[in-house]
């Protein structure tokens, strides 16, 4: 011992004897010259002798520098800081760590107190590998460092967990139900963190959609087939229904994402562009202007036109462009949906214009589309619930950006 005290910057050398489980230290005072002079024994001089948990123990009466700390530690000894009033100045309180074999005698004299969560998890350890030296292997410690706290959490807890058998340990009935109460908790320690993986890996739950029906009926499908190929664990509900239904229901956080046309108001929503589409003029394809490369406002001078709600923000452009070229657009029917357009052109009403995402198989229909002139555009919005959107809305809403053509 003496030899790894002397590579210390200053001399100290603490001799520990055990003798029944007391320990008595030995204070060396420093004079000027390198080597140490003058020693008390502490258990005989008053001033130098204070007492913890029925031990005796040393008052060094020199600062120790944080060397000379660490060699204490090597030792096995236990450092701190205490006033000594008698001595009249601050001194270093060095004493022996306490003999395993005297846990039972340091139950009588100590209050529990709150373990450490090193403390703990040596205790798990030892208990799992059934044996010190073992577990001192597993936590890369040696096996006086985990003997020492098992014996600190003996302290803590104020209970003698194990029994000391020629130099085994036998887990005593407190210490088995203590195990035991630790396993539960870092069982549940590990559904937390399973739960969180799966969290952070996986989206799980239901993910609520709402989108007019220019897009329920034609992108949202598509959109909703990749997204259950990909989460087959999540459930969809795709509602349907107008602009504005659809922003208060993402607003008030009922809906996870919502699907809109431009002109909806995004007050309390979080809102970005979703797609922008160049209108076409729809009409049966046995129509004159079937084999058209595009239709002009007046192209349509006398054909009957079945619109959009006057609300609609296309119905506006077209009737500007209409009176731009000085040609008034006769109204046959109006309907507040493009997929009710295509179904009345469909009927013989007339024609119309219409989002190019809103025309299900227009082939099947019977339907032609040309591009209409000036370009008109059919914008949608994407709206999403203030604040952060779950894994789920943020997974739904890159398939549906996908599906678009």
């Amino acid at each position: 011992m003496g030899g790894r005290f002397e590579q210390c910057e200053a001399l100290l050398e603490c001799m520990v004897s055990r003798r029944s489980g007391q320990s008595i230290g030995v204070a060396v005072e420093k004079s000027v010259r390198p080597r140490c002079e003058r020693a008390r024994i502490g258990k005989s001089d008053r001033r130098c002798t204070t007492h913890r948990h029925g031990e005796s123990c040393v008052a060094v009466r020199h600062t120790v520098g944080a060397a000379k700390q660490r060699c204490l530690d090597t030792e096995g000894l236990a450092f701190g800081t205490r006033h000594a009033a008698n001595i009249g100045m601050h001194g270093y309180l060095v004493y022996p760590a306490p003999p395993i074999a005297s846990s039972k005698n340091l139950m009588e004299h100590t209050s529990p107190s709150l373990p450490t969560s090193r403390q703990v998890e040596i205790f798990r350890t030892v208990m799992r590998c059934g044996g010190i030296s073992s577990a001192g292997r597993l936590l890369n410690l040696s096996q006086p460092a985990v003997s020492y706290q098992i014996a600190a959490l003996e302290r803590s807890l104020a209970l003698e967990l194990f029994l000391r058998e020629r130099g085994r340990l036998i887990p005593t009935r407190e210490g088995q139900a203590l195990a035991a109460q630790i396993e539960r908790h870092f069982v549940g320690m590990d559904q937390i963190v399973r739960a969180a993986t799966h969290l952070r890996d996986q989206v799980a739950g239901q993910v609520n959609v709402g989108a007019l029906p220019a897009l329920a009926f034609t992108v949202m499908p598509i959109a909703v087939a990749r997204f259950k190929e990909a989460y087959p664990g999540v459930k969809v509900s795709l509602q349907t229904t107008s602009s504005s239904s659809i922003k208060d229901g993402v607003s008030n956080a009922s809906l996870d994402v919502g699907f809109v046309a431009s002109e909806v108001d995004t007050h309390g929503v979080r809102y970005s562009e979703y797609t922008a589409q160049h209108a076409m003029v729809v009409m049966p394809r046995s129509h004159r202007l079937a084999r058209s490369r595009s239709v002009q406002p007046r192209d349509l001078r006398g054909e009957p036109f079945v619109a959009l709600n006057p609300e609609d923000a296309t119905r506006s452009l077209i009737e500007t462009a209409m009176s731009a070229a000085r040609v008034e657009l006769e109204v046959a029917a109006e309907t507040p949906y493009a997929i009710g357009v295509c179904a009345l052109v469909a009927a013989g009403v007339g024609i119309g214009l219409v989002n190019p995402l809103s025309v299900r198989d227009a082939q099947a229909q019977g339907l032609a589309l040309v591009p209409f002139r000036p370009r008109v555009t059919f914008r949608h919005l994407l709206l999403l619930p203030p604040g952060a959107s779950s894994r789920t809305a943020r997974a739904f809403v890159a398939l549906a950006r996908s599906a678009l053509p």
